[in-house]
Formats: C-alpha cells, structure tokens, sequence
C-alpha cells in the first residue's frame, strides 16, 4: 500500500506541475523496494518449510524409534547372550558387538536424520539379522546380491522391511530372505524377497509396531530423497521395494 501511494502521490504532483523529474526514479525505486519485500516472503516460506520439516521427520524418527526398539527383541536378545555366556564365551562376545550394533544404529538414527551409505545400512541390517539367528531357533539363509552399492539412503530405512520378511513372511517356519540392489533407468531399487506364502500376520500390539515401522519407513523415504515403497505380497514370498530416484542428494 505505501508503495503504490507513493507511487500515485508524485504522479499526482507532477501532473499538477508541483514536483517534475521524479516519476522515474520514485517508480525504479519502487519496483525495487517490492522485489525486496517478496524476495523476504519468498525467504520466510522457505524457513517455515524447512522447519516444517524438520519437525516432521523429528516426530517420524521418533516414532521409527518406537517401533522399531521393541522390549521383546531386547530381552530376548539378552537372554540369549546369557545362555551364550555359560554355552559359548566366543560366541557370546560376536552376540554382544551385534546388540551393540544394533542400540547404535537406533540411537544415532535419533541423534540425525542423515543419509547414510548403503553398505552402512546393510551392516545395520546384519546385525539385526544375527541377532535374530543368534538363537537357533529356526533356519534362516540370508542371500545378497548388490550390482549397486554407490549410493545413500534414510537410516533404518531397509530394516524394518527385513524384519517384516523374518517374522510375518518366513516366520517360524524358516526359509531365504533375499536382498538386492540394482539401477533401472531412473532409480535405485533396493529389493526384498522372503520365500514365505504372505499368510503369516501379527495381531495386537505388534501388528500395530509394524504398520507404523512401515508407514514411517515410506514416510521418511519421501522427505529425505523423494523415494518410495512398493509391496507386492503372492503365494510364492513377499518382495518390497525401495525406490529411489538417480537424480536425489542422495546420489552424490
């Protein structure tokens, strides 16, 4: 408003012969004054979003934590540790680096919503994998297959589709988890196959924690490289997609 009566006042008084030679640089310094004013706007919108953000992927990490940091597998692991202890001093103290793994890349996913190297990730899911056949309760054969490896991704982004695969595709049953990555023309896809039928489901509580793993998975794969989860569940395994686009940060 100031500017445009400023602007119409000295039109107005060099009309009226009042003030001449003004119009011109009173109008420059106007469109100058209005370009400053959005380029602040266009600042502060980027401010408020980038803040917005941060908060999001904050409550999303969260609540990844939440999920994914499950009393059970913690007292379980512990257990077996114990059991390792008077059975298996060697293979006791291999168990505890892998708890410890695992604590870390939970806590330090808290800590930062970073983008991590893909091999760092495939460790995290390692460790969680040994834990997992620490107990020997049932066969599990893990295959991998990377033809790309030169990339990053969201911490914990691959995890919770892992554990997905052990407890709800091959559950107690046993069977092969298979775990690639390879480019198509645009993407990286990190893949995910069990040889399980997709009949096993959780109930209760735990059926809840993993819903909200997996929503939290696909919501942070957005925020932080424009990526997306693709699931596709058949009588012969489940297999789950991590997709993300060649031409993210994520790539350089």
């Amino acid at each position: 408003m100031t500017i445009v009566i400023l602007s119409l006042g000295v039109s107005f008084l060099e009309a009226k012969n009042i003030l001449s030679g003004y119009v011109t640089p009173v109008s420059a310094m106007c469109v100058l004054t209005y370009y400053i004013y959005l380029s602040y706007i266009h600042r502060q919108q980027l401010y408020e979003d980038t803040i917005d953000k941060e908060n999001q992927l904050a409550k999303e990490q969260m609540s990844l934590l939440r999920s994914q940091i499950q009393p059970h597998f913690i007292y379980n692991s512990l257990n077996i540790i114990r059991t390792l202890v008077r059975t298996n001093s060697s293979e006791a103290v291999e168990t505890i680096d892998h708890f410890s793994d695992y604590l870390k890349a939970h806590f330090r996913n808290v800590e930062s919503d970073d983008m991590i190297p893909f091999e760092k990730e495939i460790d995290n899911v390692k460790a969680f994998l040994a834990l997992a056949e620490a107990d020997h309760a049932r066969d599990i054969k893990v295959i991998y297959d990377f033809q790309e490896t030169d990339f990053r991704l969201p911490q914990l982004s691959l995890e919770p589709i892992v554990e997905n695969a052990l407890k709800y595709g091959i559950g107690e049953d046993g069977g092969t988890i298979t775990i690639s990555s390879f480019c198509d023309e645009d993407s990286i896809i990190v893949r995910t196959i069990d040889s399980g039928n997709g009949s096993k489901t959780a109930s209760g509580h735990e059926s809840k924690r993993l819903a909200v793993g997996i929503t939290n998975t696909e919501k942070r794969l957005m925020l932080l490289c424009n990526g997306r989860l693709k699931v596709d569940i058949t009588p012969a395994g489940t297999t789950a997609d991590i997709i993300i686009p060649k031409n993210q940060k994520s790539f350089e």
